[in-house]
This record gives C-alpha cells, sequence and structure tokens, in this order.
C-alpha cells in the first residue's frame, strides 16, 4: 500500500458533481460503472455534457478507494457528528463503554471504530479467546475420549484406534468473525498507515488459532452470550457495523479493496426504529420491519418499516414509513393508506429527515395520513423529543375520536 496519502474526491449525496474528463481514465470509469452503479449514477464524457464526468451518489454515503492512490468520499447532507449518533443507535454501539468521540469526516469515523475493535480483540487474546468444545473424530494411535466400537469390530486390523472425542479450541464462530472483519478491514484500503499495525496485530492474533472463514452480517446478530464472552457481544456489534458498511470489492492490481458505504435510507430507517424502542413509553414497543401477509398461501407480503403496538390495548395504533427525502409524494401516500389497512390500525405516519414545504394530512376511507419529522440537521436528541411529541398526541387524539365514535 501507498504510503502517500490518496487524493481524494467529494461527492455529495445526491448532488451530481462534474469532473474533467481527464479525473479518471476509462479503466476507472469502466470500474465505477460495473461495480458501483447501484451506488453511484455514472455518466461517461460524450459530447452532450461537455466531455466531463457526471457522477451522483444514489443515498450512500463513505469511501470508495478506487486505486491506493484516488479514493471516492460520498459525503453526507447531514452533519458528520449526527450521522456518527445515527451509526451509534442503529449498531447499538452506545450501549457500550467504547470511549466513542465525535469526529469531522468519515474516514476517522472508519479508524476510529476500527481501531477500538483492533484493540479490544488485542485485550480479549492476551486474557485468552473464548473457546467452546467442538466434536472431533479421528484415528490415533492412542485412546482419546471414547472408542467407536462398532466401527473398530467391523474394520480390519490397524493399529490406530478410530476415536471420538471434544477438543476445546477457540477455532469458533465467534473468534472466526473476527478474524473475517479485521481482515476486511486491512484489506479496505480506507484506514491510514498509522492504524494499520495495530489492526495486523490484532488480526495475527487470530490467525494463528482460528480459521478464516467468511462472514456476513446478519451472522452478528442474534447470538448467545454468557459470563464467559458477555465482552463478544461489543466485538460482534463492531464486527456487525464492518461488515454491514462493506460494498462490492474490486481488485486493482496487487490491491484489493473493500468500500465502506451506509445506505443512508436504510440506516435513517433502522436509526429511527431504534430511537423508538429506547424511548416510547412503556406501554407501546416498536415492530421494525413488520411482515404481513396479503394472502392465504402467504406468497404476498408487505414489509411495513415500523408498526407502533399498544400493549394496554393489545393491537397495532400506527404505521409508520421512513422516507430518507425532502418532499413527499403521491406514491408514499398510497403505500402508506395500504399498510395501515393490511395491518388493520386507522393511523399512518411518513417519517421525514426535514420538514416538508407544506404540513401533509390526508384521509381515506378511515384512515389518516400524516407526515413527521425526525429533523437530521441539528440536535437529535431535541428532534427525536419533538417527533415522539408529536407521534404520542396523534395517538391520542385517534384513541379518542375513536372512542366518540
Amino acid at each position: 500500500m501507498s504510503t502517500t496519502q490518496p487524493r481524494m474526491i467529494e461527492l455529495l449525496e445526491y448532488q451530481m458533481m462534474d469532473l474533467e474528463g481527464k479525473a479518471l481514465d476509462e479503466e476507472l470509469g469502466a470500474l465505477l460503472w460495473n461495480t458501483y452503479r447501484a451506488h453511484i449514477e455514472v455518466a461517461p464524457p460524450t459530447f452532450l455534457n461537455g466531455h466531463r464526468w457526471q457522477l451522483t451518489p444514489k443515498g450512500y454515503v463513505g469511501q470508495i478507494p478506487l486505486t491506493p492512490d484516488l479514493h471516492l468520499v460520498l459525503l453526507p447532507r447531514v452533519p458528520i457528528a449526527n450521522l456518527f449518533r445515527m451509526l451509534e443507535y442503529a449498531y447499538r454501539l452506545a450501549r457500550f463503554d467504547m470511549g466513542l468521540v465525535a469526529t469531522d469526516s468519515l474516514q476517522d469515523v472508519y479508524e476510529n471504530l476500527a481501531a477500538i475493535l483492533a484493540r479490544r480483540v488485542l485485550e480479549r487474546a492476551r486474557r485468552g479467546l473464548y473457546r467452546a468444545y467442538l466434536p472431533r473424530e479421528e484415528r490415533t494411535t492412542c485412546v482419546r475420549g471414547r472408542m467407536d466400537l462398532p466401527r473398530l469390530a467391523r474394520s480390519e486390523w490397524d493399529p490406530r484406534v478410530h476415536c471420538r472425542y471434544r477438543l476445546h479450541s477457540p477455532d469458533i464462530d465467534d473468534n472466526q468473525i473476527l478474524a473475517w472483519t479485521l481482515l476486511n478491514v486491512i484489506r479496505s484500503g480506507i484506514c491510514s498507515e498509522e492504524r494499520l499495525p495495530t489492526l495486523r496485530q490484532a488480526f495475527r492474533q487470530l490467525q494463528h488459532t482460528v480459521t478464516l472463514e467468511p462472514a456476513l452480517a446478519r451472522d452478528c446478530l442474534g447470538r448467545s452470550y454468557s459470563r464467559l464472552n458477555d465482552d463478544y457481544r461489543a466485538l460482534h456489534a463492531l464486527c456487525h457495523f464492518f461488515l454491514d458498511t462493506s460494498g462490492p470489492s474490486h481488485r486493482r492490481g496487487d490491491h484489493t479493496m473493500i468500500p465502506f458505504l451506509i445506505d443512508m435510507p436504510q440506516l435513517f430507517e433502522t436509526f429511527v426504529a431504534q430511537w423508538l424502542e429506547e424511548n416510547l413509553p412503556r406501554r407501546y414497543w416498536v415492530l421494525p420491519q413488520h411482515s404481513e401477509k396479503l394472502n392465504e398461501a402467504g406468497t404476498i407480503v408487505f414489509r411495513v418499516d415500523l408498526v407502533i403496538w399498544d400493549g394496554l390495548l393489545d393491537r397495532p395504533v400506527c404505521v409508520m414509513d421512513t422516507k430518507y427525502k425532502t418532499e413527499g409524494q403521491s406514491g408514499d401516500l398510497q403505500q402508506a393508506i395500504a399498510y395501515a389497512q393490511a395491518v388493520g390500525c386507522q393511523q399512518a405516519m411518513l417519517v421525514y429527515p426535514a420538514p416538508l414545504d407544506s404540513a401533509l394530512e390526508v384521509r381515506a376511507q378511515d384512515i389518516t395520513v400524516r407526515d413527521l419529522t425526525f429533523d437530521l440537521s441539528g440536535n437529535l436528541v431535541e428532534a427525536g423529543e419533538r417527533m415522539l411529541k408529536e407521534l404520542l398526541a396523534r395517538i391520542d387524539e385517534a384513541e379518542v375520536v375513536g372512542r366518540v365514535a
């Protein structure tokens, strides 16, 4: 990897940028189109655009190392500090004492979290990696565990004995997830030379005892922990972040590079769900990504972003659909109405990251659709409290109207 600082081309999400035709060669343009067209809209130089490259991020922020010396930085419309807080909520990092500090660049966000992961892996390795008993079966010259007597009786004479035993080993998926994540971070090409030695040291601690197995972001969720491996919760939360934001890899010469890409609409949805889960009154709870079957066979399913369930009434009282954009559309209204009908409630909320130019309130049959704002441009705590206050007021209002009716 080059020791010089790579050149950064900065793009703002959803905003087109013109680049000189010589800014990217044809090979890099083809790489962008073939590998990252789902993340960036690419228009090559032609006479129609003045022979300039036109690049427009499609709702993703992060960093794409095209080569070791040239990176694309996809900047968010929200302040970096607020993006950092959204990531803390979405990946549940805030509940762990990680010494997280606000940063002013996307690369700092990535590097700081990578450094925390490496330090914690090294600390755990010094104390001893978590181990579990794994079943093993082999022929040995001495008895280990239990002999397989039926097999021994059926087989020809052999000085080795077929045994079954359990091996207390660190080569388990808890540690394999850590090794795979560290390798991906090292190969990303995003971390600076100052950070890489610690990351490599942490990876080497695992490499000698753990099999390198590919891992997915979902492998970090729903895991079981005990007092012996409870500290792995934080490690796997960090791994979930890195694996979930790893885009498609590509090769450039001898280098394999893995971009850091955050799907902002998905992050906004997860952030709002997590914020509500932590701040709603105990009477209510959130059902994220709720599935509602529309036919008996279950072949047609609605996936609703969020459903608010009233535990006291034991029924859904509101559906919420997050929209990471700044203007409402008629399709959004139709979708919200369909969701409310499928779930069986009379309130639907469209949640936007900034106030709309004009308030939205539409009634169709027995369903009312309104807009809510979780403003990402300022203080997130205050913005969340304002949204929650408005949400509860509308739910209460709907219950009063229902009782009168």
